[in-house]
């Protein structure tokens, strides 16, 4: 009787362990010639976002209402902001927004290359701007956080 038991046992790991390699060599990610990965790819191109339209006044309004509903609605979001440049920061690390009106809320955009330096070397405080990027950050006391994809 043990000899069944124990011979059942050892068709059982060698069933688990050729699944297992099986598994290894079909299931990988697999590589072209290049050595380029051609696996799905997370990341979205600009053609595939939808940015959501908002001005930089709605955007204070929501987190003055309720910085909890405003994190929950803009949070990692792609957004198309559209309000007045009111900082340029001297290190060119960002930017920010306002609604132009006396508001307290920062919407802070950060600089991701040198394209979007160019064009806002090009700017002066006052001008009204449209930023394109994604929402990293909602917070009742700093505000926005954007990674800008571009600007104009």
């Amino acid at each position: 009787m043990k000899e069944k038991k124990g011979g059942k046992l050892k068709w059982i790991i060698l069933i688990v362990i050729a699944v297992i390699i099986l598994g290894t060599v079909f299931g990988g990610d697999s590589t072209d010639e290049d050595g380029s990965s051609s696996a799905k790819s997370d990341t979205k191109t600009e053609q595939e976002i939808t940015y959501k339209k908002v001005s930089a006044k709605e955007l204070s309004e929501a987190l003055s209402k309720n910085a909890a509903k405003a994190s929950k609605e803009y949070k990692d979001q792609y957004l198309e902001i559209t309000g007045e440049l009111s900082v340029i920061d001297s290190q060119m690390s960002y930017i920010s927004i306002s609604s132009g009106e006396l508001d307290l809320t920062n919407i802070q955009c950060y600089i991701q290359n040198e394209d979007q330096e160019e064009k806002i070397l090009e700017m002066e405080q006052g001008d009204e701007i449209t930023v394109k990027g994604k929402c990293t950050d909602v917070g009742e006391v700093l505000g926005y956080a954007i990674d800008m994809e571009s600007v104009e």
